[in-house]
């Protein structure tokens, strides 16, 4: 069995849902839920690594094949069409028939699509394999995160990205991709982080979250 890297992250944010007050009413006093991330048992590690991975590697199959496919007919401004037009609804279809309440997400420290910007506890994730990558360590194979919110438990599996040879044609250094590319890129993302990469640099994660009462 592949060794496992859950992480404490001990989070505590606090939030207040205060309720409006109606002329002549009584204020209601606000509510407080209290979330928290935490390590998963030894017995729930397992189960969680094995979901997620299953639908990280079948969201990374999806997207291969049709980047694949895109850059045989029209090369590199081809892919990033395909990513711009059909990424986010590929990442919610592989969701839909995982069997299971899931939610995924692709997510980096350098987004090219604005709507995958990372959330706090993504943050701290990435900054994790990042570290690992700096101090030239192998990457975990995984984090987990255990969140408790109120009576609600749900688990995040994060699988990290390594750029391969294929990835470098839409996102390698700038000075080596084609003036159409740099223009598309413009045009579709202007506020495109995501290149001055090389093969084997950190890319980012793919984050699958579920709901599993009693994994623990």
């Amino acid at each position: 069995m592949k060794s496992i890297y859950p992480v404490l992250l001990a989070v505590a944010l606090l939030f207040t849902a205060g309720c409006k007050q109606r002329e002549g009413e009584n204020q209601r006093q606000p509510q407080t839920d209290v979330v928290s991330v935490e390590t998963l048992s030894a017995e729930s590690v397992p189960q969680i690594a094995a979901v997620g991975d299953s639908i990280a590697k079948t969201l990374l199959k999806t997207l291969k094949q049709e980047l694949l496919s895109a850059i045989e007919v029209s090369g590199p401004v081809g892919a990033v069409e395909v990513c711009n037009v059909k990424a986010l609804p590929l990442t919610e279809t592989v969701a839909r028939q995982a069997g299971m309440p899931v939610s995924v997400k692709r997510t980096s420290l350098k987004v090219r699509n604005p709507q995958n910007r990372p959330d706090s506890l993504e943050l701290n994730v990435l900054r994790i394999f990042e570290q690992a990558k700096e101090a030239g360590s192998p990457l975990p194979p995984n984090v987990i995160q255990k969140i408790v919110q109120g009576d609600t438990v749900k688990f995040r599996y994060y699988k990290p990205l390594e750029i391969a040879p294929l990835c470098v044609n839409c996102h390698g250094e700038p000075e080596y991709l084609s003036r159409e590319l740099k223009a598309r890129l413009k045009t579709l993302y202007p506020e495109d982080r995501a290149v001055g990469y090389k093969v084997g640099d950190f890319r980012g994660v793919i984050r699958v979250e579920m709901v599993q009462p009693g994994a623990d």
